[in-house]
């Protein structure tokens, strides 16, 4: 269950490769639009927005890495 085994696996595109990448991609889009958020507070100078989103973001990537939620 790592990405070099969804690259280097026998063969390519197994099944289970690609519900592997649909996985990831379902999880990194909520991640890529709060990132994304994020950057364009920080464009708008609304630094209120810039706090609260960013807080949302560390705990997404926390959550993540420690596989809660």
């Amino acid at each position: 269950s790592t990405l070099d085994w969804i690259i280097h696996g026998t063969p390519f595109l197994e099944p289970s490769h690609i519900l592997f990448l649909g996985f990831i991609i379902l999880v990194l889009t909520p991640l890529s639009r709060v990132a994304t958020s994020v950057a364009a507070y920080t464009y708008e100078h609304d630094w209120t927005y810039v706090v609260i989103t960013g807080f949302v973001l560390v705990v997404l990537v926390t959550g993540m890495i420690l596989g809660i939620g």
